[in-house]
């Protein structure tokens, strides 16, 4: 088994990460309509394809564990949006 490619590692993270504020600050500021709900998880679950396609261009065959740093960062993001979201409801809408 080879060593972990940093600089892929990160972009996966980041990548993960970017996408996550987006959909948790896009749900935590919806309005609890399931369509608009079930629009972002499946957005979330396809731009997981950029993997896919990075991997198939990078020419890799084997079992690349740098993958595995876009759902870490994809969770650790959605939960970020989701509490700025909160925070943002809380201040500028509801004052206290």
């Amino acid at each position: 088994m080879g060593e972990i490619d940093l600089i892929v590692a990160a972009g996966m993270a980041s990548l993960g990460g970017f996408i996550g504020i987006i959909v948790g600050i896009f749900v935590g500021l919806s309005d609890a309509t399931q369509e608009k709900v079930l629009n972002a998880a499946v957005g979330t679950i396809a731009a997981g394809s950029v993997m896919a396609l990075l991997r198939f261009l990078h020419g890799s065959q084997g079992s690349v564990r740098e993958e595995y740093f876009y759902p870490m960062g994809l969770l650790g993001g959605l939960l970020f949006g989701l509490l700025l979201a909160l925070l943002y409801d809380k201040v500028f809408y509801r004052k206290g």
